[in-house]
């Protein structure tokens, strides 16, 4: 019995040991046009698989703006066609493992729309039926799948394209 357990004891440990040892890394970065006063900077919130990061840079002047920042540090900052970054912004709330960015700007009017930002830099900007001052993407999976809110109840918009076109 003690000569299976020392077995099974010394099995594990080799197991152990042949795993690889993973290290966290903390890394730090300021999007394009990320100011440098109060209030302003870079706020990362979304990451793929693949270490692709974005989220919102707000500059000098408080214009709000999408960024993307790639698993090697390149970074971009964009305006989705249409967003006024002083009136409201460009944000970005999501992005799936193939580097499509879903979230919402604002226009000169003060209404929010969706937005689909492609790896290629091409926009879809979208509004969801019943909703005509504002609604707010959260979510995107691999499929092109998004959701989010709206006023009074969520919303879906499912690959099947029942409710709305397919990102």
């Amino acid at each position: 019995m003690q000569s299976l357990t020392f077995r099974v004891l010394v099995v594990l440990v080799a197991l152990v040991s042949a795993l690889p040892a993973f290290s966290q890394k903390l890394i730090t970065f300021d999007a394009p046009t990320a100011g440098t006063s109060s209030a302003t900077g870079t706020q990362p919130v979304a990451i793929n698989f693949f270490g692709t990061i974005t989220g919102i840079v707000v500059d000098n002047n408080f214009g709000w703006h999408g960024f993307v920042r790639g698993p090697g540090g390149d970074a971009t900052a964009f305006d989705a066609p249409g967003a006024d970054p002083l009136v409201g912004c460009t944000c970005p709330t999501a992005i799936n493992d193939f580097g499509v960015i879903i979230g919402y700007m604002s226009d000169a009017h003060s209404v929010f729309h969706g937005f689909l930002r492609k790896p290629n830099g091409k926009f879809t900007i979208f509004d969801v039926p019943g909703t005509d001052l504002y609604v707010f993407p959260l979510s995107i999976n691999n499929d092109g799948d998004g959701g989010g809110q709206r006023p009074s109840m969520a919303w879906t918009r499912p690959q099947s394209g029942r409710e709305c076109n397919r990102f």
